[in-house]
């Protein structure tokens, strides 16, 4: 179910068979399909940069503040055609949520039905077929056959930012040169292949007040790289701007960590974050 995640890292905190059984026994019930191979295999971190599955002691330690804070949302969202309902919602065993603060949770009584509790939608998704389909449902359009995984154990990171005019492509050529990625996933080509997309946006630039529609689209793109452990997360947005984020293995010592750091300053990128564990 899991085998095939890319792990950024393999430094991973991990949780044991021993402790996954002790919280069933603890809970009264077995957990989902998916979740114990996932705790046990990647742990705690962030899988597809969104969905943060909960070990097992912190299911435990935050279900009962979990539980008040469910009694005090049950207005907030609809039941129509669930197997759930405003009654049973404070029932629910959370065991993972988003970087947006949706929550996927699971009755006790079964298990084997999965419940997305959106932030921003009143309508509960139900999914029936384990941890990894839900984690995909949570993703949405940006969900790909690609899956990856980042502990943020030991990570050092960068994020800049510069504005152009032009839309040239020099600084997404450039990081083409860098070498052969592991893996690469263009995010913007993904939004427009699910079943749920829109048509394609246009792209406007404004130049002194006025807006200019231009046949560039914007760029998504993660290039992923085992040489440092790490990977370039490259922005181009509708106005201009260029963002660049580079995670990557605190112990690294990889000339390219170099190259990068001298390519974004002389090309008047703004650190708006660095840090280094």
């Amino acid at each position: 179910m899991f085998a095939d995640v890319y792990r950024v890292s393999e430094k991973l905190t991990l949780a044991t068979e021993a402790d996954v059984l002790a919280a069933q026994q603890q809970l009264g019930c077995a957990f989902p399909d998916g979740y114990a191979e996932f705790v046990t295999t990647l742990g705690e971190g962030e899988f597809c940069s969104s969905v943060r599955v909960y070990l097992p002691n912190r299911i435990l330690a935050e279900r009962d503040a979990i539980r008040q804070m469910l009694i005090k949302s049950t207005h907030f969202w609809t039941y129509e055609g669930m197997e759930l309902d405003a009654q049973r919602l404070p029932e629910l065993i959370i065991i993972a949520d988003t970087i947006d603060s949706d929550y996927i949770g699971f009755h006790p009584d079964d298990p084997g039905c999965l419940y997305i509790l959106p932030r921003h939608d009143d309508q509960i998704a139900q999914v029936r077929d384990g941890l990894a389909a839900a984690a995909r449902e949570a993703l949405g359009q940006i969900a790909t056959d690609f899956r990856y995984f980042e502990s943020y154990i030991d990570r050092s990171y960068i994020q800049a930012r510069n504005m152009i005019t032009d839309f040239t492509s020099v600084y997404e050529d450039w990081f083409f040169t860098l070498g052969t990625p592991q893996y690469r996933v263009d995010y913007i080509q993904v939004r427009q292949s699910h079943p749920k997309a829109g048509p394609a946006e246009r792209s406007f630039l404004w130049i002194n007040g006025k807006p200019h529609e231009t046949t560039d689209l914007p760029r998504n793109i993660m290039m992923f790289f085992r040489r440092f452990d790490g990977y370039i997360h490259y922005i181009r947005e509708t106005a201009g701007r260029n963002f660049v984020s580079v995670s990557y293995d605190a112990q690294s010592q990889d000339p390219l960590l170099a190259q990068i750091h001298t390519y974004l300053r002389a090309h008047g990128f703004v650190y708006e974050g660095e840090h280094h564990a």
